[in-house]
């Protein structure tokens, strides 16, 4: 019934599970969301942060 009387309504977004990760860095929190589903998607997450670690020990002003 809905769809004969809303035929150009906008269709459901099917669920989708999420992988979040974060950290904090430079003072404030990164995060990483994916979809669950893609292959590796742990190890990306944790790749793309390790990123933003090295991006911090470059542009850090405090060396040990």
């Amino acid at each position: 019934m809905f769809d004969l009387l809303f035929p150009n309504a906008p269709q459901p977004i099917p669920e989708v599970s999420l992988l979040r990760a974060s950290r904090e860095a430079m003072a404030t929190s990164f995060e990483v969301v994916l979809p669950a589903t893609i292959p590796n998607s742990v190890r990306l997450a944790g790749e793309a942060l390790d990123l933003v670690d090295e991006f911090e020990s470059q542009l850090t002003v405090y060396r040990d």
